[in-house]
């Protein structure tokens, strides 16, 4: 992202689960912000941003999507990072409500 002016407000926290012998499994969402693109097809880059005394955060982004529209900002509650990652829309479809609705003052 290097540098780039992205507004880091988070649209939520990233999901966990632990699996049946205790490993931290994080799960990230399988589309775009945007709701265009499937991330499992055209792929994904992530960065992660430590914050001193804060969580810290996840930027996923859309490779097909302009920034900064089509980053996901996710903060990380857990202290440690996942045994493993995956992509599954169902954990985030009161997230995707909430970020698709028009913004009003």
């Amino acid at each position: 992202m290097g540098g780039s002016a992205r507004d880091l407000t988070p649209h939520g926290e990233v999901q966990f689960y632990y699996d049946g012998i205790q490993r931290l499994h994080g799960v990230l969402p399988r589309t775009c912000r945007l709701g265009g693109h499937d991330l499992t097809v055209v792929g994904y880059t992530h960065e992660f941003i430590d914050r001193p005394g804060a969580h810290s955060l996840i930027v996923v982004c859309c490779p097909c999507c302009t920034p900064p529209d089509d980053a996901w900002v996710l903060i990380l509650v857990k202290s440690q990072r996942p045994y493993h990652v995956e992509l599954d829309d169902s954990r985030y479809e009161k997230l995707r409500t909430r970020v698709s609705e028009p913004f009003v003052e």
